[in-house]
């Protein structure tokens, strides 16, 4: 069963570790930054350790500025718990303008999600079969 969202070029399917923009999202002058709250969907049917990933915007939220690949370092089991199959985690992403202006005085600015495409990439863990976890805990 595949569901499109409007924030996003990912699909949820069987068997993906999909990204779902939430409603948070500024660009910060200061930091020369966009920082968007999402929420990391596991879509497979196995736990999931040792996550990695890039997120891309994929679209130009705001004319003339241009951000970076947000490099998703791991997110160990320390960070994620047992990411188990169809669970959500709460997680913060962060372009870096690419050729940033000195905007140093200027307010945060909202950024309506409607107006950002995110997809993930390079998507790297470790899955652990729910099964063999399973019994593994019972002895």
């Amino acid at each position: 069963d595949k569901k499109k969202y409007d924030q996003t070029e990912q699909l949820i399917t069987n068997n993906s570790v999909t990204i779902l923009l939430g409603d948070f999202c500024y660009y910060e002058p200061a930091w020369s930054s966009l920082t968007c709250s999402a929420i990391l969907v596991n879509g497979t049917d196995s736990n999931i350790e040792d996550l990695s990933f890039q997120a891309e915007i994929v679209n130009k939220p705001m004319s003339g500025k241009v951000f970076s690949d947000d490099k998703v370092p791991e997110l160990t089991k320390a960070k994620t718990g047992k990411f188990q199959p169809n669970e959500g985690i709460p997680i913060i992403l962060v372009f870096s303008e690419d050729d940033p202006k000195n905007e140093e005085n200027a307010e945060p600015q909202k950024i309506n999600i409607k107006d950002i495409k995110v997809k993930i990439k390079d998507i790297q863990y470790k899955a652990v079969n729910v099964k063999e976890q399973t019994a593994k805990e019972k002895t």
